[in-house]
């Protein structure tokens, strides 16, 4: 498994998840 990837994808997930929160 790519570690770095998934945890880069995890990241950016996150990021987008509270981005969209905050601008709900």
């Amino acid at each position: 498994a790519n570690w770095l990837g998934i945890n880069a994808l995890s990241i950016v997930l996150a990021t987008l998840t509270l981005g969209c929160g905050c601008y709900l």
